[in-house]
This record gives C-alpha cells, sequence and structure tokens, in this order.
C-alpha cells in the first residue's frame, strides 16, 4: 500500500484479478507478485475494505444489468400465463410469477420491522412504509 492510504498499482491489479473470479495463485500471478505477498496483501485491512468496495460496485453493476430485463421478463411471464401457452408453460410461469411475489412480500416485511426497529434505536416515532 502506498503511504497515502491508497493501493498500488500491483495491489490494484491483484484486487481486479481476484475480483473477476481468479484464484490467488492466478491473480497473483497476473498481478506480478507472489502468491505470500498476495496472501500477505489480503489480510491488510485497507485491501480488504477496498476489496469489499470493488465486490458491492461489481454486485451494482450486475443488479442494474438484471433490472434492465424486469419488463421483458414480467411480460414474457404474463404471455405465458395465457390460456394459448401449453398447460406446463402456464403453471410454471404462475408458479415464478407466485414464488416471485412472496418473495417481494417478505423483503417489504422485514423492510418494516427494520424501519420499526431503527426508529425504536433513534427514539422517534414509527412511520410504516
Amino acid at each position: 500500500m502506498s503511504q497515502n492510504g491508497t493501493l498500488s498499482p500491483k495491489q490494484n491489479a491483484l484486487l481486479l484479478a481476484l475480483i473477476t473470479g481468479e484464484k490467488v495463485e492466478a491473480a497473483a500471478k497476473t498481478a506480478k507478485i507472489s502468491t505470500r505477498t498476495a496472501f500477505r496483501w489480503q489480510k491488510q485491512e485497507a485491501f480488504q475494505s477496498a476489496m469489499k468496495e470493488a465486490q458491492e460496485q461489481a454486485f451494482e453493476k450486475k443488479l442494474d444489468f438484471l433490472k434492465q430485463g424486469v419488463g421483458s421478463a414480467i411480460a414474457a411471464l404474463g404471455r405465458n400465463l395465457s390460456e394459448r401457452a401449453p398447460a406446463h408453460v402456464q403453471v410454471t410461469a404462475a408458479r415464478a410469477w407466485l414464488e416471485l411475489t412472496i418473495e417481494l412480500y417478505k423483503i417489504e416485511q422485514v423492510e418494516n420491522r427494520l424501519a420499526e426497529l431503527e426508529a425504536l434505536l433513534n427514539g422517534g416515532p414509527y412511520a410504516p412504509l
């Protein structure tokens, strides 16, 4: 790590290789460092913090990509719920629709409970979402 708290170019290369799915040994080779150095860097708080941030950013990008297809996915499910689709396709589409609806309901319930707990911890009134 450089003295100003940021990662060095080699540390950034290691981080990028790890984020893209390389094993530590291969990532070390990509970053042109020893495997021992790679393992040592992974134990450093600054590297761990940068790795966590990079993983979160990568996950957010993947989520954004998935979100772009939600409308099409819902439309496809809707089309396959119609009587024109074979029965097994209708059942599969209906099952997917119901499972997603139940999952969304559960998430909403957890969010409401979390908001209530946060309000209690902060001493303020609870207002359901």
